[in-house]
């Protein structure tokens, strides 16, 4: 069996760098395709009402999440592995 793609989750912490880097080796190794992927959870329902409309503040959350993912999958570009990324809206665990 041959491994063709590594999805990588991240959150953009420390640790997801980390597991990023790991992937990058083993593509390498594998001559495999690095996905990224990030997901935006739901807002609390308990968002207080001096904070901009939701879609807004979802909106900017899905910015920052683009620019931080278009980092690091630049970063995986410049050791020679194929990236590509995805951002989702959703509830992590029933991705």
């Amino acid at each position: 069996m041959k491994i063709k793609r590594i999805v990588a989750p991240v959150d953009f912490s420390p640790s997801s760098e980390k597991a990023v880097d790991y992937a990058i080796e083993l593509a390498r190794a594998l001559g495999a395709e690095i996905i990224l992927v990030h997901v935006i959870e739901p807002l609390n329902y308990a968002v207080p009402r001096w904070l901009p409309e939701p879609t807004a503040l979802l909106e900017e959350q899905r910015k920052e999440a683009a620019q931080e993912i278009a980092r690091l999958e630049k970063r995986v570009h410049q050791r020679r592995v194929p990236c590509r990324s995805e951002i989702h809206f959703g509830v992590v665990y029933e991705m």
